[in-house]
């Protein structure tokens, strides 16, 4: 497979601490020809082994369309309220032959109406790396050995999962199945809880506020449970990441493993105080990224845009009213929605 080009737009921290890492271990399948933003300045990072490197940020007006020429990715990574114009000014590129991959939350829902931008890409995936955190293919596993009695019915995430990336946490867990209904209600001393409803019946349970520090991780199948931490349950499962000299190699699911690949290694980083899987959190993140971007380079695509956009609607209405019905007007895969994503332009699917 030939190497492929890619460009970000933006200079936050989440380039600083998580694009440009990842971007620096890819050589070979991506190769990063430009950052720009706003403001162009001289960006400062700290590679995946620990060394400081720089790039220079180029200014948005220098990104047209004879550099965009060539390039099959553009990552889009600024803030939430900028996203309308930067889509809207890519999309004047003509960017037939360029993939978009766009940071989470997509848009606002005040903004969706911008997702007609996204038509002139030829494909657009969203950056949802929960969805791609390296201990999964090993939780996978053991739920498909049969040991757990059968496919994950339900999911309990103590601390350890915030927003929209939380309904896509909980869709990783417990596989591909749309929020049918969800409510969110307060608990004493600044505590909160979210519980959710799948199609298929499996349910979702998280106790908020997120500290990765103190998160818990519990899945449950019909005769056992998968959990980081110790349970009374006769049937547990034990849930770990697999360190050696205080390096993460991998993650252990009952008897599967997930080995990180060399290349991965470095981008766990050092653990956060705590016991629990999401302990490593920060360093899973990066590695799903850039598992992620492996994936689009070899044609199997990203995070699908209709359920990023769905994680995000889910959201907002717990976050405003405290409760969630999906229905034609509130589901981005509503009965609607078909109409919907062909006056945008876009494919429902």
């Amino acid at each position: 497979m030939s190497t492929k080009k890619w460009i970000v737009v933006g200079s936050g921290q989440r380039v600083r601490e998580a694009a440009l890492p990842v971007a620096w271990t890819l050589g070979g399948t991506w190769d990063l020809a430009g950052v720009f933003s706003r403001t162009p300045k001289r960006l400062d990072a700290v590679t995946a082994e620990g060394a400081s490197r720089s790039v220079d940020v180029e200014p948005l007006e220098a990104l047209n369309a004879a550099r965009l020429s060539g390039v099959d990715l553009i990552y889009v990574v600024v803030a939430k309220d900028a996203v309308p114009a930067v889509l809207k000014r890519l999309a004047a590129l003509d960017p037939v032959r360029t993939d978009l991959l766009i940071e989470t939350p997509v848009l606002l829902p005040k903004h969706l109406v911008h997702l007609r931008h996204l038509r002139g890409f030829r494909a657009a995936y969203v950056a949802e790396d929960c969805a791609y955190i390296p201990c999964l293919p090993a939780i996978r596993e053991a739920f498909a050995s049969g040991v757990l009695g059968g496919p994950p019915r339900a999911a309990v995430l103590s601390h350890s999962a915030y927003a929209y990336h939380g309904v896509a946490l909980l869709k990783a867990f417990l596989g591909p199945r749309a929020v049918t209904s969800a409510r969110k209600g307060p608990l004493a001393g600044g505590l909160a809880w979210r519980h959710f409803e799948f199609a298929g019946g499996a349910l979702g349970h998280v106790l908020e506020p997120r500290d990765y520090g103190s998160g818990r991780i519990a899945i449950a199948g019909p005769k056992g449970v998968l959990a980081d931490h110790p349970l009374a349950a006769k049937s547990h499962v034990p849930l770990a990441a697999i360190v050696e000299r205080g390096c993460c190699t991998g993650f252990r699911a009952g008897d599967h493993t997930e080995h990180l690949a060399a290349v991965e290694l470095a981008l766990m980083g050092t653990a956060r105080e705590g016991a629990g899987l999401t302990a490593w959190m920060d360093g899973m993140k990066r590695v799903g990224l850039r598992r992620m971007l492996v994936d689009i380079a070899a044609g199997k695509g990203g995070y699908p845009l209709l359920e990023a956009v769905d994680d995000t609607l889910v959201d907002y209405h717990l976050t405003k009213i405290g409760h969630y019905r999906a229905n034609p007007f509130t589901s981005a895969r509503g009965a609607l929605a078909p109409l919907t994503w062909r006056a945008l332009g876009l494919a429902a699917h």
